[in-house]
């Protein structure tokens, strides 16, 4: 194993910043699972993505923001209801799925005309995308169907030298649990998929009620 110790850093984002620019891919900690890291707008990069994971192009990336104004890059049409929400829940574990600009290339939206964003609560994707002036990706460290990985050490044993670069970060165990995921494409909202947030918090905080 000591490629992993070699392999690995603490947090460079000078390093992170130019192997991104190189079109690389990086492993990276979120508040939820660890990501598989790529500039959202070099499709050569998002290519990437689908061929570690062994996924279908047909299915859409999420991508992770670095800040609630970079959410107008990316998504077309947001009005004050959608501003509100973000405003109470980013950061955090909720996944929007909004219609996205002319900016958002057909490989990270599966050739919908959506897109997912998240502006996560862990300060390392968000300094990132930030420093990137851009959304990357945020999709699990998996091969597509099987669990995904979510420590540094487990991520090198099964992907070695496909990920150009592991980035550590000291977490204390817990369980994760994904992103839950609210469509605002159209009305009425459709909760997707009930997860960190729950249900009845979404529903309080809007007043409304999903169709279970």
């Amino acid at each position: 194993m000591s490629g992993f110790n070699e392999r690995n850093i603490f947090f460079d984002l000078d390093r992170v910043a130019n192997i991104l620019e190189s079109g690389g891919l990086i492993a990276i900690p979120t508040d939820t699972i660890y990501g598989l890291a790529v500039l959202s707008s070099m499709d050569s990069a998002v290519e990437k993505v689908f061929q570690i994971k062994g996924r279908s192009e047909s299915q859409a990336l999420p991508l992770l923001l670095g800040s609630v104004q970079q959410i107008n890059d990316y998504a077309d049409g947001i009005n004050d209801d959608v501003i509100g929400l973000v405003n109470e829940f980013w950061p955090g574990s909720l996944t929007l799925i909004v219609k996205k600009t002319r900016g958002v290339s057909e490989i990270v939206s599966g050739g919908l005309p959506s897109v997912a964003l998240r502006l996560p609560d862990h300060p390392i994707p968000r300094a990132i995308s930030e420093r990137m002036n851009s959304a990357i990706t945020g999709t699990s460290v998996n091969r597509s169907g099987e669990p995904p990985f979510n420590d540094a050490k487990s991520i090198y044993e099964e992907f070695g030298d496909e990920i150009d670069l592991i980035v550590e970060y000291p977490t204390k165990k817990r369980e994760f649990k994904p992103s839950t995921i609210l469509d605002v494409t159209s009305e009425p909202w459709v909760l997707l998929r009930e997860a960190s947030i729950p249900r009845l918090k979404l529903e309080e905080f809007l007043g409304i009620g999903f169709i279970k």
